[in-house]
């Protein structure tokens, strides 16, 4: 708190003697406001952490997961605050707007932050001007479950339904634009079948649907879908990552289903922590040792493996540069694929 005396009127001045604009001027005011929780003392307060899906799905799991025991190593109560809508982009922004104070922070999913940019004609936020990354939390692949009244025992037997039926079978997506909903557009591609896609506000309600048998199947990430398989609601019949999952070692990828050319199939997906920008390095470095330090303890670990997803404990660095590489793949995808969102 020694260099605050110095910090304010480098800040206030330019806004006296240059006319800054209003909007530049608070700007900068918020930085000095926000300037009192970066001694020692933070956190002081309890410290939000927005969801932009519904309850139910696999960002929420998570959040609630890691935000409960980073709560305890901070010392503050860690809220979740669940916002859906817009594939993400609603609670994403409310994020990228809040006081950079590190009082609110994002569950970041790889498909608003760097999916929803190419599909939406306009965006709420822009992903790297707008957040700072904190860290990386976890990787996973997708895992291809199916409603246990669908006859197929493999993919090869799916692709095989699929193609005597077409456009009859059904399969729910969390979202347009969300990993689920790209993984069965690239399906769908690669193995030359039709279905209808079922779009839904998260993948609480899809998922709900999809035991229900009101649609057949769907991409779904293996945090979520585990419990379900394990207790016979659903019936799993592949992954989508590159090697086959340490959580489900017996499932075969996508990629290996022998009777049709699916080689290079491969789709996951992250999810990580992120504040809005101009927040302090001292609370981002604050807030990713912590965070990196918990993924790192055996008990959290084991228990999101165990729910199929891979630790990935990033720098904020290292964070940044994984968003930015996959702005240049997605971006390519998409485009290819000329899907658009209003």
């Amino acid at each position: 708190m020694t260099a605050m005396p110095a910090l304010i009127p480098s800040l206030i001045l330019p806004c006296v003697w240059n006319r800054l604009k209003a909007k530049s001027c608070i700007a900068m005011l918020a930085v000095i406001a926000a300037a009192g929780a970066y001694g020692n003392n933070y956190p002081a307060r309890p410290i939000r952490i927005i969801v932009p899906f519904p309850p139910g799905g696999n960002s929420d799991a998570v959040a609630r997961i890691v935000g409960q025991r980073l709560g305890e190593r901070l010392g503050q109560q860690m809220v979740i605050d669940n916002r859906g809508g817009a594939g993400g982009n609603v609670g994403s922004e409310m994020a990228a707007s809040a006081p950079p104070d590190g009082y609110t922070l994002l569950m970041g999913v790889q498909s608003a932050l760097v999916v929803n940019p190419f599909l939406f004609a306009r965006m709420p936020f822009d992903t790297v001007k707008d957040f700072a990354p904190i860290s990386l939390i976890n990787v996973f692949p997708l895992m291809l479950v199916l409603h246990p009244s669908v006859a197929a025992q493999n993919v090869g037997d799916l692709i095989q339904h699929a193609k005597a039926q077409p456009g009859k079978l059904t399969m729910a997506t969390p979202a347009n634009g969300a990993a689920g909903h790209l993984a069965g557009q690239l399906f769908k591609s690669m193995a030359g079948i039709q279905f209808v896609t079922v779009p839904y506000k998260g993948g609480g309600p899809a998922v709900n649907d999809l035991i229900a048998g009101q649609v057949q199947f769907m991409f779904l990430g293996q945090v979520v879908a585990l419990p379900h398989v394990r207790s016979g609601r659903l019936k799993a019949l592949a992954t989508t990552g590159r090697t086959r999952s340490k959580t489900a070692p017996d499932l075969p990828t996508v990629a290996e289903t022998a009777s049709v050319n699916l080689a290079g199939f491969e789709v996951d997906s992250w999810l990580g922590l992120l504040a809005p920008a101009r927040t302090s390095s001292a609370v981002i470095d604050k807030l990713g040792s912590e965070l990196v330090a918990l993924l790192k303890s055996p008990e959290l670990a084991e228990r999101l493996t165990n729910q199929g997803a891979d630790i990935i404990a990033s720098t904020p660095q290292a964070f940044a540069e994984k968003i930015r590489n996959d702005l240049l793949k997605w971006g390519r995808v998409v485009k290819a694929s000329g899907a658009k969102l209003e």
